[in-house]
């Protein structure tokens, strides 16, 4: 196996180097200085290579198998036998690098990816003694350190989603190096007599990843006993030896995912909030910020591939919606075609969830994939129309002011009594096993759900045009509320906060102090009915959807007898299949897809307590 590895000439990555090589494998260094490899310099190829220049790092781990993320990039400026600083800025460096790597990995054709994580991803090191921890516990890390890894662990996950690699990342206890933990000295076990994961055991771990069969867990595995040196033993701990289905892997990773980036955005938000735009540390900041909203946007992708998404129309501009598809278009499409993309300029606004243009080219591309047998284009465009009663005769439409979405493709075309049946619900002209004959008619139903209509142009061996026309919105735009950090409408009201993932309450109460508003936060359903009953009013609550002890709506429900003005408004990182079945797809109640933004918290917060916000749509 061709195996790549970074920070391999630091002490872990080192003793790793070595054990690749006398297992066999062809190991490449990506190292800044080849000497410090020192008698392994012999036995591998190095590569000089910044680990922030995405192109380079794809063109040099093209030829490679697997990676091996070992390195900690903190500016460089960590004195030996030290840790690492508490400095944001370096945090922000070492987060944009594994994101960028990860990428590059994926972009390169790497099937394996192996992170070298780190139990602070939970708490810090100095608590390791503090009980038996699992994969399951809440990332919480109460540092910087500890933050970089589980934001690297979050880019991981997004990248091994989207390029199909299988990525592991392993949570690391104390290991026998400078320094095991705070305070520790080489050698020595940590506070409680909890035993080291030593060298050796690291080694084989590795290895054991890395000959792991493909339908093992992607996923953490938690590593802190000197004891857990066997991949077999390592896939008991995570709780997890096979990979689940696709669609409850998308829903799976939607979940986690959504619970670390609204962490990751929040507090890398309120931290641009506190320092001035002309600073460096800004600009680091803005960069893990635009990382995870990318990661953001991968999950939302995923879901709209499984068809869980939770439905949430908002006002945007479409050639930004499909400019951030057209790389996962590219991967689905293949390498025999060609997309060419044609925004339509001063393109008018529109009104629809973002998930479900996605969902809607996603299932264009792969119709016009198939009907190319073999080189081919497929071209994206968009315009703004204006139509009279006589351009709407022969397509069913109404006139008015659209934006048209054409996706057009020089496949084989059909005839037309297959376009006259294209929409229809489990029709299909493919192979048995190869098509549902639901793609076309979800688009169908999409565009209709959202006041647009479609026309079909196609004729036997000249492709096909599909294009798409939805109502221009006219009300205020929400444009650039994703691109930007910007001042938020709060107000003074009190605000019951439930969410039972700790980070996530500690943060999401910030924010809406920050707004201004009075909160109240609970991690339970009881701790949320006794804090009611202590007050004497409470205008909203805010509540997870699914809690241990009980569920939001139970708990909305509840608290109506003390309070029958009680506004409610939920919150979830789960599907909307998950959503449904907790009665959150009914009319009448309010909800906030995880990740959201200050500005979306304050914006959604704001219309739930004045009654103007609209009833989310959950479709499944």
């Amino acid at each position: 196996m061709h195996v790549a590895v970074t920070g391999a000439t630091g002490f872990l990555g080192l003793h790793l180097v070595a054990a690749l090589v006398e297992a066999g494998h062809h190991v490449t260094a990506l190292v800044r200085d080849p000497k410090r490899l020192g008698a392994l310099e012999a036995l591998v190829n190095t590569r000089q290579i910044s680990l922030e220049d995405h192109a380079a790092l794809v063109a040099t781990l093209a030829d490679h198998d697997a990676l091996v993320h070992a390195a900690l990039v903190w500016d460089g400026h960590v004195p030996p036998n030290t840790a690492p600083p508490e400095k944001p800025e370096l945090a922000a460096r070492d987060t944009a690098v594994a994101a960028t790597l990860f990428d590059a990995a994926g972009a390169a054709g790497v099937k394996r990816v192996v992170y070298l994580s780190s139990v602070a991803v939970h708490r810090p090191f100095r608590a390791v003694e503090q009980g038996e921890m699992t994969e399951k516990d809440p990332l919480a890390p109460s540092d910087l350190y500890g933050a970089t890894k589980a934001a690297a662990e979050l880019f991981l996950a997004a990248a091994a989603a989207s390029f199909g690699f299988v990525g592991t990342a392993l949570r690391l206890g104390p290991v026998v190096a400078p320094p095991a933990f705070p305070g520790a000295k080489v050698g020595t076990a940590p506070p409680g007599g909890r035993q080291l994961l030593g060298t050796n055991a690291l080694r084989r771990i590795v290895l054991a990843a890395l000959a792991a069969t493909d339908d093992a867990w992607a996923g953490p595995v938690l590593c802190v006993d000197g004891e857990v040196t066997q991949w077999a033993e390592i896939a008991a701990l995570s709780g997890v030896a096979r990979a689940p289905e696709p669609t409850s892997r998308a829903g799976g990773i939607a979940h986690d995912f959504n619970n670390m980036l609204g962490v990751v955005l929040s507090y890398t938000e309120l931290a641009m909030e506190g320092i001035a735009p002309s600073l460096p540390l800004y600009n680091d900041l803005e960069e893990v910020r635009k990382a995870a909203t990318r990661s953001a946007d991968l999950t939302r992708q995923l879901l709209a591939f499984a068809r869980r998404q939770t439905v949430v129309p908002k006002v945007l501009d479409l050639n930004e919606t499909v400019a951030g598809m057209l790389k996962m278009l590219e991967r689905l499409l293949g390498e025999n075609i060609r997309i060419h993309w044609r925004p339509g300029t001063q393109l008018w606004p529109t009104k629809i969830d973002p998930s479900q243009v996605d969902q809607i080219l996603a299932n264009l591309c792969v119709n016009a994939r198939d009907a190319i047998a073999d080189v081919g284009k497929l071209t994206i465009e968009t315009e703004n129309k204006s139509l009279a009663a006589d351009d709407c005769t022969h397509v069913g439409g109404t006139p008015g002011d659209y934006v048209k979405l054409a996706v057009s493709d020089n496949g084989l075309g059909m005839d037309r009594e297959t376009r006259a049946r294209i929409f229809e619900p489990f029709f299909t002209t493919k192979e048995v096993g190869k098509g549902t004959g639901l793609g076309l008619a979800t688009v169908y139903g999409i565009i209709r759900q959202n006041g647009g209509f479609i026309d079909v142009e196609s004729e036997l061996g000249r492709g096909t045009t599909f294009s798409l026309y939805l109502p221009r919105h006219f009300g205020i735009t929400d444009h650039g509320a994703q691109t930007a950090v910007r001042p938020a409408l709060g107000g003074h009201e009190t605000i019951l906060l439930v969410e039972d993932e700790p980070a996530i309450l500690k943060v999401t109460k910030r924010m809406l102090e920050g707004l201004g508003f009075h909160v109240l936060a609970a991690s339970t359903a009881v701790d949320a009915i006794r804090l009611a009953r202590e007050n004497s009013q409470v205008h909203l609550l805010l509540a997870d959807v699914i809690m241990p002890d009980r569920n939001g709506r139970d708990l909305a429900n509840a608290l109506l007898a003390l309070f029958p003005n009680l506004k409610r408004m939920f919150m979830s990182g789960y599907t909307a299949d998950v959503l449904a079945q907790h009665g959150v797809a009914e009319d009448g109640l309010n909800f906030i897809q995880k990740p959201f933004t200050k500005a979306e918290l304050a914006a959604k917060v704001r219309e739930t307590l004045d009654g103007t916000t609209r009833t989310p749509q959950v479709q499944i």
